[in-house]
């Protein structure tokens, strides 16, 4: 005790403050990926456009860079195991903020890929195809007549990947990113489920996410429920390198007016 009232004696008469102040420079870091918990994340918001901002924000802070055969530098940065829900979207009355990286005209133009069977010549599948017309049997079609004949039912699944023919072209071509679709009714609203083993989530998600909430749409008015919330899960959740910094710059601009 007695050194310590000598201490601080000694360092009494001493001002506090230095005479001026001291300007330090911005830090820095070299730091590509926050610590994280590497698998499993989940981000929630009323609308596609606002949960694809938690999403790039997310994937900008805890996204791991990995090599790909896609971006420019051969880069992106992904997390593992990405859910994601959407409540409230009015998917006839889409909330299109300027900042999502399409135009309105060029999202219409996309819902026929999930909302129809057509096929576009070339392409190595169409979502609407594979889930409309796999081997001649339409798989909404009949997701619902069996919500309208056991709403209860755990049985309303669709599937995109033809195992024969996407395996043996695995090097050749390009295999479905959306892998499969579930339904289920609680407390009395249809919620849709989606699995993706891959996706693009700077152009890719939120033109996914708003043809699934579409395809909700249909699914639970043939049935007479009231739509719940929308699901994406999705097991690589990238963004390519090319994206990065505008990506950066969309969440620094528009967060806080959303949020």
């Amino acid at each position: 005790i007695e050194d310590v009232v000598r201490t601080v004696k000694k360092l009494a008469p001493q001002k506090p403050f230095a005479k001026k102040p001291t300007v330090f420079p911005p830090a820095t870091s070299d730091l590509m990926t926050f610590p994280s918990e590497q698998v499993g994340f989940r981000v929630e918001s009323d609308t596609v456009a606002k949960t694809w901002l938690r999403i790039l924000n997310l994937i900008n802070h805890y996204g791991r860079v990995e090599k790909t055969r896609y971006a420019s530098n051969n880069q992106l940065k992904e997390i593992l195991n990405l859910t994601a829900v959407i409540t409230d979207e009015d998917p006839e009355n889409e909330y299109f903020p300027h900042y999502l990286p399409f135009s309105l005209a060029e999202l219409k133009a996309y819902y026929p890929e999930i909302t129809t069977a057509r096929r576009i010549p070339g392409t190595a599948y169409n979502y609407g195809a594979r889930l409309r017309n796999m081997d001649g049997l339409n798989q909404i079609e009949e997701i619902k007549k069996l919500l309208k004949r056991r709403p209860f039912s755990k049985k309303l699944a669709a599937f995109t990947y033809n195992i024969k023919e996407d395996f043996e072209k695995l090097d050749e071509s390009d295999t479905p990113c959306l892998t499969s679709v579930y339904g289920r009714v609680e407390d009395g609203k249809f919620i849709l489920t989606a699995h993706f083993r891959s996706q693009d989530m700077f152009h890719g998600w939120p033109r996914n996410a708003f043809a699934l909430r579409k395809l909700q749409k249909e699914i639970a008015d043939y049935g007479g429920c009231p739509m719940g919330q929308l699901c994406l899960i999705t097991h690589s959740a990238h963004m390519y390198a090319d994206d990065w910094k505008l990506s950066q710059e969309l969440v620094a601009q528009n967060w806080w007016s959303e949020f």
